[in-house]
């Protein structure tokens, strides 16, 4: 079963010709890696996948979701970790959460049992680290409990 087909995709930047009818498929279970100079297109082709890049031509199909066909079912299909996070500084971590959640589609009262469920991930294991590191009885050794 293929997971990702991405066929014939033309991108332009401006009036230069970045991606020209580019296809390649990936199927479930495998491990692909983008490998090429700077300037080939390896960052072309992942913001195109994510949709922050518009193709001239083409399809893009997630799990056989198109992406033109039903942007918000194909963008849920994905996760993705930026190089560097897309993080803007007059915003709240929680606003963050907010922005992300509504791009997705989750309803106010989802996001915030998972907002919820995180928060107290993190103060249970911060817990345990104070209580290892008073355990310890040293102030230079801290150690992680997962």
């Amino acid at each position: 079963m293929l997971t990702l087909q991405f066929e014939d995709v033309c991108v332009d930047i401006g009036k230069n010709p970045i991606l020209k009818d580019v296809s390649f498929s990936i199927e479930k279970g495998q491990i692909v890696a983008l490998i090429g100079h700077n300037g080939a297109g390896k960052s072309t082709i992942m913001k195109t996948i994510m949709g922050w890049l518009e193709k001239n031509k083409g399809n893009i199909a997630i799990n056989g979701i198109n992406q033109d066909e039903s942007f918000l079912a194909y963008k849920k299909q994905i996760a993705y970790i930026p190089e560097e996070p897309f993080l803007l500084s007059e915003l709240t971590a929680m606003q963050h959460f907010q922005l992300y959640g509504q791009s997705y589609g989750i309803s106010e009262k989802e996001l915030n049992e998972k907002v919820e469920h995180l928060i107290n991930l993190l103060v249970t294991r911060i817990s345990r680290i104070i209580i290892q590191r008073d355990e310890t009885k040293s102030s230079n050794n801290l150690c992680f409990i997962t």
